[in-house]
């Protein structure tokens, strides 16, 4: 019982003269406060950011602007190649930046084209 007892006294003390002379003892840490605009979630804040812009950002697509005002029952398969075309040589997080892009130029993409857009946000 005496050995336990004093291999207790003696890790305490180890202990103790460890955290007494580590570098981060009696430091404290730089506390950093967020800008009041940001919320921490960086991505997100972004992303949010970029759906109020009304800056039209072009993905090579500016022949699209051709569909400005057709409706999306109404393109010609050509058309249809033209759009998905676009839609596939666009990496994953750019797809909802296009489709922001689209509606701020009036452009509506082919209803035949709108399962394969949702497939692709999920994927």
């Amino acid at each position: 019982m005496l050995i336990i007892i004093s291999a207790l006294i003696i890790l305490g003390i180890i202990i103790a003269i460890y955290s007494y002379f580590s570098p981060n003892s009696g430091e404290d840490e730089a506390i950093i406060i967020p800008d009041e605009e940001c919320c921490g979630a960086h991505e997100i804040c972004e992303v949010d950011l970029k759906k109020l812009s009304e800056e039209i950002i072009y993905f090579e697509d500016e022949e699209l602007d051709a569909f400005k005002g057709t409706p999306d029952d109404s393109y010609s398969d050509e058309a249809i190649e033209q759009f998905r075309e676009v839609l596939y040589t666009l990496k994953p997080k750019e797809i909802s930046d296009w489709l922001h892009s689209l509606e701020l130029r009036k452009i509506e993409i082919p209803d035949i084209l709108k399962p394969e857009v949702r497939m692709l946000l999920a994927g």
